[in-house]
């Protein structure tokens, strides 16, 4: 690893949003730039406002000492769960994409924001050659089913309970 480290980090949402995920991720990350001024600290998240998907965020902007990279993000039915999934597939698209015009990258971080955070963050230190980690802030398909999304045991449950335990016991070499 150089001297300065740069991180890269993924979540669908992030400063000025208000979801939950970016207020925590928001204020991790201000305090890590404060504290470690020569470390790159970049975000990469979607272009929509959690709460209003008319409101559009800037492409780029620094914020804190964070560079935020925003990803284009269709404004979908968020109560279709098929609706949402393409939501998630396109802001995923779109990080990777993102995050190959980035320079290097010695650590990637993804969460379950969107659900397949991680397999976008292992994708994206993949092409970087780097590491990654899975910050878990919700367990999925857990929660899906339990707000009645989809049927525990169903094949959307079996297929996405898999893929994201392939990306949690994932073996990393670097």
């Amino acid at each position: 690893m150089a001297n300065r480290l740069n991180i890269l980090f993924i979540n669908e949402f992030f400063h000025p949003d208000i979801c939950a995920s970016a207020v925590v991720a928001t204020d991790h990350l201000t305090k890590i730039a404060r504290m470690r001024p020569d470390w790159r600290v970049s975000v990469i998240s979607g272009n929509r406002a959690w709460d209003d998907s008319d409101r559009i965020y800037p492409e780029r902007e620094d914020f804190e000492g964070i560079q935020i990279l925003r990803v284009p993000r269709p404004a979908l039915n968020r109560r279709s769960l098929l609706m949402r999934a393409a939501g998630f597939a396109a802001f995923g698209r779109g990080a990777v994409r993102a995050a190959a015009g980035l320079g290097p990258v010695d650590v990637v971080i993804g969460t379950t924001a969107p659900p397949q955070g991680g397999k976008i963050a292992a994708t994206i230190a993949r092409q970087k050659g780097c590491p990654y980690i899975y910050k878990v802030l919700d367990l999925y398909p857990d929660l899906a089913a339990t707000l009645g999304r989809t049927r525990e045991g169903s094949f959307i449950y079996r297929r996405w309970w898999n893929a994201d335990e392939r990306v949690m016991q994932a073996r990393q070499r670097w």
